[in-house]
């Protein structure tokens, strides 16, 4: 798998998730595709969404060290990425250092309702455009690619 420097951990700043005081996400559906896609790509997407799997025989040591080393790349590829008012409950799980798995259902289930006063700004931002927000996230999704390409 290679070794991954930290600056490949960052996204560009489109594509990383902001969280307000009162706890709304916002770019949160282009933030979801880009931790799964470099996950995907680093082969270590089962991070999402198992904790951690039985492992049977005599590579069981060395099998889990290297499950726990890949889970805290993942904690921080989804961690390092997020701007703005860190909630409570967010801080607990780092500082409890929680399984990448328990951190995304986490984030999945939290505050993940955009506010109206959002979606009204982005309405307005779209109309004066005239080119839609529809465009940005293939956009963010391409400019992801191409970077991760280089990695």
């Amino acid at each position: 798998m290679g070794e991954t420097g930290f600056h490949q951990l960052l996204f560009p700043r489109h594509l990383v998730l902001r969280i307000d005081e009162k706890g709304r996400k916002k770019y949160w559906d282009a933030y979801c595709v880009a931790v799964e896609t470099f996950l995907r790509m680093k082969c270590l997407e089962s991070h999402l969404t198992e904790v951690q799997p039985s492992i049977e025989g005599d590579e069981k040591g060395a099998a889990q060290r290297q499950w726990e080393t890949d889970d805290v790349l993942c904690t921080a590829v989804i961690t390092l990425n997020i701007r703005g008012a860190y909630p409570d409950w967010l801080k607990k799980s780092i500082a409890e250092k929680k399984p990448a798995a328990a951190l995304w259902e986490e984030l999945h289930g939290v505050g993940a309702v955009v506010s109206s006063e959002d979606d009204k700004e982005t309405k307005r931002q779209g109309r004066k455009k005239k080119s839609g927000n529809n465009e940005l996230l293939p956009n963010a999704i391409f400019m992801f690619f191409r970077i991760i390409e280089k990695l």
